[in-house]
């Protein structure tokens, strides 16, 4: 047994070397990038351009650029010797950005798939949408609302909304807003594609490729006052329907009526306790109706905005305006009511001055 053992020993330490060299290779070998078409029928894009984005400190920061080969493949040296250092692959094809997720040194060749266009919009659908009502403010009566929508396209093209088709602005991605929302805020992919708000809604030219995108977005509604309290409606349009929505809404006195959506208990996120509303198979183009009632208020004397209130106001300015003409228009009559010329007051005064006071005489004896 002792023989056996001394003869593994210097085999362990070989293993043990061998895979600490394969590591080392590895740590030094270049960042390789192959780009592959994943529509059907598309071959090896030679020619395309490649971005290397440096992820160091949070900012992304370009490292290094090339472009593919006859292959679609890429190799960038700038990677020997960067252990730990994190970067994003970047490529640009039909007009449409993609992006590998971060990847850290050392690391396998990068695959980014890319695919060929399409402004039909049959394939697109949401698979899941929720709406968080996150807070309701009282003294400014406004709603500030959450929502999010995760779109899947089931097709092998990139669907490119456009607005000069066929279909014109309803060739855009559509999204439904509340009557009377405003301050709209987009995040994340959203943000970096041209939005335009309408009326019942905003649309957007974000490309959606063959998979699940998320998007995010959040904006503000006032609600109006009843005598037993405040109510708002959230209805708005759902252009693709919804296999799964949601609503959440942060725990308060006031109560949600919906045709459409079902309680389904409290849910904890975060620190806070929210209220949950849900439905399934939403079709494409539902009116989804939410009301709000019982939302609070403060006292309507007091309440900002309140047009009694300003009215009130109003009537103070201009009486506090108008009380020096109203004296002096007072004093102006007392005066003419009371004529007294100067030629009498002179007189008065001078015979005033005229008048002596006799002195005052002793008694005898004091």
């Amino acid at each position: 047994m002792m023989i056996r053992r001394v003869a593994l020993l210097p085999l362990l330490v070989l293993l043990a070397a061998m895979t600490s060299l394969s590591a080392s290779a590895q740590a030094g070998s270049d960042l390789k990038v192959q780009v592959t078409n994943g529509t059907p029928g598309g071959g090896p894009i030679a020619g395309l351009p490649i971005t290397i984005y440096s992820t160091a400190g949070g900012q992304q920061l370009v490292a290094g650029a090339g472009r593919t080969d006859t292959q679609g493949a890429f190799s960038w040296t700038g990677a020997v010797g960067q252990v730990g250092a994190s970067y994003v692959v970047s490529t640009t094809y039909a007009g449409v950005a993609y992006n590998s997720g971060t990847v850290t040194l050392p690391a396998p060749p990068v695959v980014l798939r890319v695919y060929e266009t399409t402004s039909d919009d049959t394939n697109i659908r949401v698979v899941s949408a929720g709406l968080v009502i996150a807070n309701v403010d009282a003294p400014t009566q406004r709603i500030q609302a959450l929502e999010s929508a995760t779109f899947a396209n089931s097709g092998n093209r990139t669907y490119l909304p456009t607005a000069t088709g066929a279909r014109g602005p309803m060739g855009l991605l559509r999204f439904g807003l509340p009557d009377g929302a405003g301050n709209l805020t987009t995040m994340g992919q959203l943000s970096a594609s041209n939005v335009i708000q309408v009326d019942t809604g905003f649309s957007s030219d974000m490309p959606l490729p063959p998979g699940n995108t998320d998007v995010s977005y959040a904006y503000e509604i006032a609600y109006g006052a009843l005598s037993d309290g405040g109510f708002a409606q959230l209805n708005k349009a759902l252009p693709y329907g919804a296999d799964n929505f949601r609503l959440l809404a942060a725990t308060g006195d006031f109560n949600i009526e919906s045709p459409q959506l079902a309680s389904d208990g409290s849910v904890v996120v975060g620190s806070r306790t929210y209220r949950q509303y849900s439905a399934k198979s939403l079709p494409a183009n539902t009116q989804l109706s939410v009301d709000l009632i019982n939302l609070p208020l403060i006292q309507p004397a007091l309440r900002p905005g309140n047009p009694w209130l300003q009215v009130s106001i109003g009537i103070l300015l201009l009486a506090a305006a108008a009380l020096p003409f109203i004296y002096r228009r007072r004093y102006m009559h007392n005066a003419l009511a009371e004529p007294q010329t100067e030629g009498d007051s002179t007189r008065e005064i001078r015979a005033a001055r005229r008048v002596r006071v006799p002195p005052i005489e002793k008694e005898p004896g004091v």
